[in-house]
């Protein structure tokens, strides 16, 4: 069985492209092949995340309750850095929503019946002029019942 060669790229801004625009277990599986060091602490990493859940969690609804609470400048700055980012986020998030819901109100607006306004029905045209309009001249296209082609040979 052939393994899967895997370039590694040397220009610094190939790392962070391939980081950004591949999907994260592609990219954690790239890591993995590619940097096993850096695989090893990154699972390192996500274990301790794990371990530490619930105190995360509390401590995380602890500020939200009291955002003047003194834990460490650490804590307490990067706890204002995440808020910030998620409130930007969630306002982003916000005009989206709106944005496509005005978007969107106007196409429900003309779906909407009382607001169509309906051209009369053309009347019935002749055979004749409706052959000068056919797309083929003057020749007249009559559509066949249809038949059914036998598929297989012991149809015929």
């Amino acid at each position: 069985m052939e393994e899967d060669k895997i370039t590694v790229p040397s220009n610094p801004i190939d790392k962070v492209t391939l980081e950004y625009l591949m999907n994260k277990t592609q990219y954690k599986k790239y890591v993995s092949k590619t940097n096993p060091t850096k695989h090893i602490q990154n699972e390192i990493y996500l274990n301790k995340v794990y371990n530490y859940k619930t105190q995360i969690l509390d401590l995380t609804k602890d500020l939200l309750k009291n955002p003047e609470s003194q834990i460490t400048l650490d804590v307490n700055e990067s706890f204002e850095n995440y808020t910030k980012t998620l409130i930007r986020y969630f306002e982003t998030k916000e005009m989206e929503k709106s944005d496509n819901d005005t978007m969107f109100e106007k196409i429900d607006d003309s779906s909407n019946k009382d607001d169509i306004v309906r051209e009369p029905e053309p009347e019935p045209e002749t055979e004749e002029e409706s052959i000068k309009k056919s797309y083929w001249g003057l020749q007249r296209v009559i559509k066949k019942s249809q038949t059914q082609i036998p598929l297989h040979k012991q149809d015929f």
